[in-house]
């Protein structure tokens, strides 16, 4: 099944969605978050139900910290929002194990 971001669909019709992709507003170096808001969605479930969720962010498009993040949308007014992030997943590290 494929389909645009501004078609307007009832949220039960993505129940089989493997993968989505979304380009966010901007992301968050400090925890790989990424901005979205409501006007980049066809339905915010696509968000939470997808077995896969790629998200498209440009090297120009990202902040270093949430400090930035939150400096960078103060005083913009938006309906639905979220700063959505992956699952957290221990560093890789070289140190001896015991």
């Amino acid at each position: 099944m494929s389909f645009d971001a501004g078609d307007e669909m009832d949220p039960h019709s993505y129940d089989n969605v493997d993968i989505a992709i979304i380009k966010p507003h901007f992301g968050v170096a400090e925890n790989g978050a990424a901005w979205i808001t409501e006007d980049q969605l066809g339905h915010r479930v696509i968000l939470f139900i997808t077995q896969h969720l790629v998200a498209i962010v440009c090297a120009t498009d990202q902040v270093a910290n949430m400090n930035d993040a939150y400096d960078r949308i103060a005083g913009l007014d938006f309906g639905w929002v979220a700063f959505i992030a992956g699952p957290s997943k221990p560093p890789i590290s070289n140190s001896p194990r015991f």
